[in-house]
């Protein structure tokens, strides 16, 4: 069984190899290209779209899953939602699509699986998530999705992210006896690895829109379809395991919101841009946010196998420690006192 597990694994990485050079030589064909400007990270045309593998295969396995006979309503609005999501990025690829189009797109995604959760499980304590956590999950399941797309900005970065990720939830899977789970994670853990031999740093193909948002979407609704949604240890472990992101996003949008900027409009601010800008290269700054994400994702397991919550100080600490430390470092690069 743990050799078929381990060639199937094996498989999936290849096909994901396979699958992104093909999407790479479309792009190319299409004129699907990423083209750098003073915003970006990155100073050459780089054809985008990488992360439709990533979609597709973990998409299959979701639909594997629900026609093989293990129906489950929650499953299906994960699938429904997720290809909303894959769909309106896709065509934002392609050519830009308007951004209260793609927001509602989330939004719908987001309410499919919020919806089915709450027919599915009529417990009395779900009328506290009723109440107060559906406009909170409702929020972090758009945010998420967005913060994860802002985030997939340098070589090597998002792919590394859902790397961590994916192998975290499939611990917590095996721990759990949660089968879906587990291949769904695992899906997307073997095709990062297919794709980050294409993109990472120098990148020959960009995740695009089709992935990151793909990929922000699935992390944020894993808690949803794990089996027990009110689950706050499992809730603080999922976003632990995306920490690096989160913070990242959360503390860049707070600053411009701030300084009056629109939250929306590109912007090289993030912490791992700033970084770039000092003079890192894309692999450094990856492997800085992987190291971040394992440690993360360490504290995020014990918190979620039922160890001392305290274990999330850690990581909050760490992000507020990376966020200063960048901050000193930018005032000693310019000689002047820079402003939060």
């Amino acid at each position: 069984m743990q050799l078929n597990t381990g060639l199937l694994i094996g498989a999936l990485v290849l096909v994901s190899w396979i699958m992104v050079g093909i999407v790479r030589r479309l792009a190319k064909r299409l004129g699907l290209f990423d083209i750098p400007n003073q915003r970006s990270s990155h100073t050459q045309a780089t054809p985008r779209g990488g992360g439709l593998p990533i979609t597709i295969l973990t998409l299959s396995a979701a639909v594997w899953h629900l026609a093989s006979g293990e129906f489950s309503p929650v499953l299906a609005a994960y699938v429904v939602g997720a290809f909303l999501i894959a769909l309106v990025s896709w065509l934002d690829d392609v050519r830009r699509m308007s951004r209260l189009l793609r927001i509602s797109f989330h939004f719908l995604a987001a309410l499919l699986v919020v919806g089915a959760v709450l027919l599915k499980d009529p417990r009395p304590s779900l009328n506290v998530f009723i109440i107060v956590a559906v406009p909170v999950v409702l929020t972090w399941v758009v945010g998420f999705t967005n913060i994860f797309n802002f985030m997939d900005g340098i070589d090597g970065l998002a792919g590394g992210q859902a790397l961590v990720s994916g192998l975290w939830w499939a611990a917590v899977a095996i721990v759990s006896g949660n089968p879906v789970l587990l291949w769904l994670s695992l899906a997307i853990a073997a095709s990062s690895i297919g794709f980050l031999l294409h993109n990472w740093s120098p990148a020959r193909i960009f995740m695009g829109d089709v992935g990151s948002a793909f990929l922000g979407y699935t992390f944020a609704v894993f808690p949803l379809i794990s089996g027990d949604p009110v689950n706050l240890r499992l809730w603080c472990g999922g976003i632990l395991t995306v920490w690096p992101f989160a913070f990242d996003g959360a503390v860049t949008v707070i600053r411009r919101l701030l300084r009056n900027e629109n939250i929306f409009e590109a912007h090289r601010q993030h912490i791992y841009q700033r970084l770039v800008r000092l003079g890192w290269s894309h692999q450094a700054v990856a492997l800085l946010y992987v190291a971040f994400a394992a440690i993360s994702s360490v504290s995020g397991l014990v918190a979620a196998l039922g160890g001392p919550l305290v274990a999330a100080v850690l990581p909050a600490s760490l992000g507020f420690a990376i966020f200063f430390w960048v901050y000193r470092l930018e005032r000693r690069s310019a000689g002047i006192a820079a402003v939060i």
